[in-house]
């Protein structure tokens, strides 16, 4: 069948495309990849080493004046085996190896160099070799910086030749003994922890995690504040050796720096039924009186500084949980509030059309059921759910209170309850009476009597009105 003139300028132009297409992939694959792969060439002709840091079996580091000798250890760390057989600081040692495999020389300065004392290579004052797992080494030796350019002399393994690097290595792989070893006193992480006990002077608190609670056990039982026991553990966890006293603690040792009557005990308790054991305490060192600690299941003795004293000075107060309601407000699906005569129930609706990456929940609606149904004011909601989900006491007005009525929660003037699915209860906090600048609050799970700030109650509606999207904002509630 003869093709018309349509069908023939069709093919053309399906012919002129597909020969486009195939002169633009020979152009990419041709040119394109080809300068790819001499840049790879020659990049890697540049680097002056090529391994793998995993396959490290030692690491020798000279500088400072020290030699410190370095292995891998069980579960990526690594271990400082000489001149101290101690656990090394697992960051620094990978960023020295990342380092040493990314160094690029700039350029030769002499080939097999007569005198490299003029480079102070014959000495060198770094020296780094790792040593693979076939046996093979890379060798770097630093000699002196060039005044003019702050560029280093270097030369690789045993070769003669001079290489010129750019002095900013120099931070990355000159680390002693200090540097390289783990200087953190307690080694724990805190999601393990089941147990914090603290004696400081005449001061004890036990606390013990319970699920995923936290109590406090002694002087008294109570829940614990989260934020301040993840204060604790942290400060614990961070405490870190300025510089080793002794690697060798024996009773005389702790006498000397101490700590055989310690200023501060910490006992950590982890939850495979193991426990470290920190003391901390000062002496006079040379006209200063200076702090040290110890963990008893090692033998070092550290100089750290004095801040954990005052990181572990936690009032009863200051442990005890402060918050009438804990909840996740992406949870609360309803809210009911009964405010004197009052009533009304704020409900959550999906949005149809969430943000992408939007935390779950975060783009909902929200409206006020009933028979007179109408939009709510959305980020009245959410300035509602955040204060009372991180609402605080300033003071514990009554433990056990035997007449509420004089606290205004006989009969409270405002009652706010969160519901989850099914109307799961989240929480109930019944206000009772404005005193001042404070109001007293009491949570439906807790007979405690608490005193909160006015302020924290001023993003909490008291009326329909104040929250309704059609209705004009009324005056302040928490008055």
């Amino acid at each position: 069948m003869a093709m018309n003139q349509k069908t023939r300028s069709l093919v053309m132009l399906a012919t002129l495309a597909a020969a486009v297409c195939g002169v633009t992939v020979f152009a990419y694959y041709g040119i394109h990849l080809e300068e790819e792969q001499e840049s790879a060439r020659k990049e890697k002709e540049n680097k002056l080493f090529d391994f793998d840091p995993k396959q490290v079996s030692a690491l020798s580091v000279v500088a400072k004046g020290e030699r410190t000798m370095v292995a891998p250890a069980e579960g990526g760390a690594w271990s400082v085996v000489s001149p101290v057989n101690t656990a090394a600081d697992a960051e620094t040692v990978d960023a020295l190896l990342e380092r040493l495999v990314a160094l690029e020389k700039l350029t030769v300065v002499e080939e097999k160099a007569a005198d490299l004392a003029k480079y102070g290579l014959d000495k060198p004052a770094l020296r780094v070799v790792a040593r693979l797992k076939d046996g093979t080494e890379h060798e770097l030796n630093a000699g002196r910086e060039n005044p003019f350019d702050g560029s280093v002399y270097v030369s690789v393994g045993g070769a003669s030749d001079v290489l010129q690097l750019a002095g900013s290595f120099k931070t990355a792989l000159e680390k002693g003994t200090l540097d390289l070893r783990e200087k953190r006193v307690a080694l724990f992480d805190e999601a393990h922890v089941s147990g914090l006990s603290v004696e400081l002077g005449e001061k004890h608190y036990v606390l013990r995690r319970e699920g995923a609670i936290w109590k406090l056990k002694s002087p008294l039982a109570d829940r614990a504040d989260e934020l301040t026991v993840n204060r604790l553990l942290g400060a614990v966890r961070n405490l870190r050796a300025l510089r080793f006293a002794t690697d060798l603690a024996n009773p005389v040792e702790d006498e000397r720096y101490g700590l055989s009557a310690p200023e501060l005990k910490v006992v950590v308790e982890l939850r495979n039924g193991s426990r470290q054991t920190l003391v901390l305490g000062s002496a006079e060192i040379d006209g200063r009186r200076t702090h040290f600690a110890r963990r008893k299941e090692a033998t070092s003795i550290a100089e750290v500084p004095d801040n954990l004293l005052r990181d572990l000075d936690a009032s009863t107060f200051d442990l005890r949980n402060k918050q009438p309601l804990s909840f996740d407000r992406q949870q609360v699906k309803k809210i009911r509030v009964a405010s004197g005569d009052e009533t009304f129930e704020l409900e959550r609706v999906a949005s149809a059309k969430p943000d992408a990456g939007a935390e779950p929940g975060a783009d909902d609606d929200w409206q006020i059921a009933g028979l007179t149904p109408a939009k709510a004011r959305e980020w009245k909601v959410s300035g509602m759910l955040w204060a009372l989900s991180t609402m605080k006491a300033t003071r514990f007005a009554d433990e056990n209170p035997t007449d509420l009525a004089q606290y205004g929660l006989a009969q409270p003037a405002r009652t706010i309850r969160l519901l989850g699915e099914s109307d799961a209860p989240l929480g109930t906090l019944h206000v009772g009476k404005h005193e001042g600048e404070k109001y007293y609050v009491r949570s439906s799970t807790d007979p405690k009597v608490l005193e909160v700030s006015e302020a924290s109650l001023r993003d909490v509606p008291a009326s329909r009105a104040e929250i309704e999207e059609s209705a004009e904002p009324a005056a302040d509630s928490a008055k």
